[in-house]
């Protein structure tokens, strides 16, 4: 975990900050808090996403970069977790390395959801916060009042996450009380309460007045179509992003083989009934943004159904005892992300350093008035690229007026 806390900070901050990261970068400590607010009821329903994010890029880059390795590490903690990776006297070193591997070669945009600190405020700590939740709440034991109010308090945030997430774990809680009772016929009265403090947190994300104004200025001919063209309108974007996405298939092939083998040995066992919990309700939690105006072709909003089916899969896995197998697929997988990680790392470097020249460019010109040459990239799931939206020749446009801010004169694309 130390060599994962140290490349994560040195990835962290050699990477440059990107236009979100600039406009949420000069927030005093009241600002933060009155800002996010203000998202909340104009333009963004996810109000601790955003008050995530500002603290993130507040302090600048060495603290930012600290901040998103302990929460990157505390999330990899959690994945480690729930799936028996690390237990409370052991861990297993094999299963660690095929884990970490496996999440690195196929999250779906690591750019976007930890290095870009917009993106890790948003997705990396929200979805963190889901995993806390949901691990208090299966291995609910304390009776005590602090643990009720600590589990019903990450409730609380984990459904005011985001909005595709925060309902795919309300999904699994659902779930497991429902099994709870076909097989106790009873329930727990922590989880049960938890489970509605997770309902109210997610009633108040929905209910956002930000959200729904957004939607009207930005998807206004969306939510004009019909209940089926909309349907058929997202369900294409999403098709297309998966065809440009093979690693996303190749999970999600790799996700279905091992349900179908392990469903045949092990079908009766609680650990494989949890897993399967688990990738249901991420299947489910990328499949609703066919029912989203926009998203389904970003890969940063897949990531919770990504690390939930994810976590599934690799707790059915635990199922299995063969430890020579387990080390040969670990190695055999870490081999895998290695060639295709030292493959994307040109661009990777690329990216970053033209970005970084920009910002020098912009900082050391004479001018009130700068003309940018446009960023030069391929779709890297290592960098940003997944989020990056180019300058355009309106200096009032989005990101132009980032800049404009940022850096006190009038930018704009050649």
């Amino acid at each position: 975990m130390f060599i994962v806390m140290i490349l994560t900070f040195v990835s962290s901050y050699l990477t440059p900050y990107m236009q979100d990261d600039f406009w949420f970068s000069n927030n005093s400590f009241l600002q933060i808090f009155k800002n996010a607010w203000g998202d909340y009821l104009e333009s963004n329903g996810r109000l601790f996403g955003q008050i995530y994010t500002r603290i993130l890029v507040s302090n600048g880059k060495l603290v930012s970069s600290i901040l998103v390795t302990v929460i990157f590490t505390i999330y990899i903690y959690y994945l480690c977790k729930l799936t028996f990776t690390f237990e409370k006297d052991k861990y297993n070193f094999w299963r660690f390395i095929l884990l970490l591997s496996a999440f690195m070669l196929f999250v779906p945009d690591f750019g976007s959801v930890v290095l870009w600190r917009s993106g890790a405020g948003n997705y990396l700590v929200t979805t963190t916060i889901m995993l806390a939740y949901l691990d208090k709440f299966i291995s609910l034991s304390s009776k005590r009042l602090l643990s009720l109010i600590s589990l019903c308090g990450l409730g609380f945030l984990a459904g005011f996450g985001n909005q595709n997430t925060s309902g795919g774990v309300i999904l699994i809680t659902l779930l497991i009380l429902l099994k709870n009772w076909l097989e106790t016929k009873k329930l727990n009265k922590q989880q049960l309460l938890s489970v509605g403090f997770l309902l109210l947190g997610f009633s108040g994300l929905l209910l956002s007045p930000g959200d729904k104004k957004r939607a009207e200025m930005y998807d206004s001919q969306w939510l004009q179509l019909s209940t089926f063209d909309k349907f058929k309108s997202s369900l294409k974007s999403m098709i297309l992003y998966f065809i440009n996405t093979p690693l996303n298939i190749v999970f999600l092939i790799l996700l279905i083989i091992i349900v179908l083998i392990f469903y045949r040995y092990f079908r009766k066992s609680p650990n494989f009934k949890l897993g399967l919990i688990f990738i249901i309700a991420g299947v489910a939690t990328g499949a609703v943004l066919c029912l989203s105006p926009e998203g389904m072709n970003v890969g940063r909003t897949y990531f919770g159904a990504f690390t939930l089916s994810f976590i599934g899969m690799f707790r059915i896995l635990s199922l299995n005892r063969g430890q020579r197998v387990e080390r040969l697929i670990s190695i055999t997988m870490l081999f895998f992300f290695f060639v295709y990680f030292t493959y994307k790392l040109p661009s990777t470097l690329s990216f970053n350093r033209q970005l970084s020249e920009r910002y020098v460019l912009i900082e050391h010109s004479n001018h009130k008035r700068v003309k940018l040459p446009a960023i030069k990239y391929q779709s890297n799931k290592y960098t940003m690229a997944g989020s990056y939206i180019e300058l355009s020749k309106d200096s009032n446009a989005f990101p132009n007026y980032v800049y404009n801010a940022a850096f006190e004169k009038t930018v704009y694309l050649k």
